[in-house]
């Protein structure tokens, strides 16, 4: 972590007394996940609605941890607490966007993606990485990013011609089209009249599973666009490596939705009104099938 965020902060042209300041938060940025419930260690255990708060709020802890030693400057500090944002404001615990996000922040959140891949993943993280990289061009900082894909490209091609996948695809198309294909119908059963809130959960969900279907489309990988492509690809390893990894890609996608419907609307379940059954009845479908 601290040696990817030192790479991006040379490439960006830091200061050495900022860089010391990256180093410090790249080194402390996960101290909060100490005061996690433990149920997040064990891979079995899936964590979901009002438990993953505990996720939400690990930013917070490390930052008022790290401010506790009085030893680091703010900066430090803010960028400890801004390692889980996003560009778009998808991110948390504040859902900062673009240039409310430090630059010691933005670093810091890719830093985190890209050595969380490779702590994740023992098959072929080079090109999950990259293709994450890739179709969230919207979450991460573009320049830093830049900085990252050259490295990834001759271990991607490596990965692919000795571990190519494709196995999973049919499944995850399936999963993907029933995934759009529920939301649809839901949402054309609201009764019509008052347009709901840009802030309500209907409004969010709507826009982020519109979002994803668009992300797919430009990229080739939209269930409507698969069964074609497959056929296309047959016998090219690298080609059918990636479907593979973009379905999985646009699976977890999936999962990010459900868990911030969660989180940010916890009392989606009492369907108060028909917007917030339709989402709650998608979320429930989710858990089922993801």
């Amino acid at each position: 972590m601290m040696t990817v965020a030192l790479f991006l902060g040379f490439k960006t042209g830091l200061s050495e007394r900022d860089c010391a300041t990256l180093a410090a938060a790249a080194l402390l940025h996960d101290l909060g996940v100490l005061h996690m419930d433990p149920a997040w260690s064990d891979p079995d255990h899936k964590v979901v609605g009002v438990q993953r708060k505990h996720l939400v709020a690990h930013p917070i802890t490390a930052m008022l941890m790290v401010r506790d030693t009085g030893a680091y400057a703010k900066a430090a500090e803010v960028a400890v607490l801004e390692h889980h944002e996003r560009m778009d404001g998808s991110g948390y615990p504040r859902g900062l966007a673009g240039a409310d996000i430090t630059p010691l922040g933005r670093i810091l959140l890719l830093a985190e993606v890209v050595a969380a891949f490779y702590e994740k993943y023992e098959d072929m993280p080079a090109q999950r990485l990259s293709l994450v990289l890739r179709l969230n061009h919207r979450k991460f900082p573009a320049a830093l990013v830049a900085c990252i894909l050259p490295l990834l490209q001759e271990e991607v091609a490596r990965e692919s011609s000795l571990m190519p996948l494709g196995n999973d695809a049919p499944r995850q198309i399936d999963l993907l089209a029933e995934a759009f294909s529920c939301w649809n119908s839901l949402k054309a059963a609201v009764p019509g009249g008052a347009k709901p809130s840009p802030e309500s959960a209907f409004a969010f969900a709507d826009a982020r599973l519109l979002a994803l279907q668009k992300t797919l489309l430009e990229s080739g990988a939209h269930p409507q666009q698969q069964g074609e492509l497959m056929t296309q690809l047959e016998g090219d390893a690298i080609g059918l490596a990636e479907v593979a990894l973009v379905g999985r890609e646009a699976l977890w996608q999936l999962r990010s939705i459900l868990n911030a419907c969660h989180r940010r609307w916890p009392l989606l379940p009492d369907r108060s009104t028909p917007e917030d059954a339709a989402v709650a009845d998608w979320c429930d479908w989710a858990i089922r099938k993801l």
